[in-house]
């Protein structure tokens, strides 16, 4: 059942609240650096959307149920075929001998090239989310700094135009700042 999930319960109770109102949108992303966890709770998710016998969760038990576990429902084939051409966590040798091993795919010449190809793929998916994500904490960081900044201005009391020049902050935005600090500011 959903309750037995070990997962964040924000993420729980939105994934109940998508069962009980049965809104089943064609795709959900589950996104995240744990793949055997994310795997776990889609097919959980999965089994709640599917379950012949309870409505809004699911009960473990039904055929569908145990054809999901067994990864034995057709769409599921596919959503594992998929997580292990696309894992950034498994080298191209793991992913071709799964391949062969889980889903008889025979590696041919041409295929293993494909696979390769994907593994790349994912290498630089990965690659691009660091990249992005170090951007975007230089850019807080740069804001916090600029924040701070302002914030010192305003208790040391210097005028508004130089600490406008400064951070760059409209004279509205220092107003709500020097609020939260409860300093007024220099005109006012």
């Amino acid at each position: 059942m959903i309750r037995d999930i070990i997962s964040n319960e924000e993420v729980k109770e939105f994934f109940r609240n998508e069962l009980k109102l049965k809104k089943d949108s064609g795709t959900y992303l589950f996104y995240g650096s744990d793949m055997s966890l994310l795997m776990e709770f889609a097919l959980h998710f999965a089994k709640g959307l599917c379950c012949e016998t309870l409505e809004g969760d699911f009960c473990g038990e039904c055929n569908i149920c145990k054809r999901i576990d067994k990864m034995l429902y057709s769409d599921l084939e596919i959503l594992d075929l998929l997580n292990v051409l696309f894992s950034a966590t498994t080298t191209p040798e793991e992913k071709k001998q799964r391949l062969n091993d889980e889903f008889e795919i025979a590696m041919t010449v041409e295929f293993e090239s494909e696979v390769q190809e994907m593994c790349n793929l994912s290498k630089a998916l990965v690659e691009q989310g660091i990249k992005q994500g170090i951007k975007q904490g230089i850019e807080l960081g740069k804001e916090e700094r600029t924040l701070s900044m302002a914030q010192m201005m305003i208790q040391e009391r210097e005028p508004i135009e130089k600490i406008e020049k400064y951070t760059g902050y409209t004279l509205e935005k220092l107003r709500e700042i020097a609020t939260k600090i409860g300093i007024p500011l220099m005109t006012e």
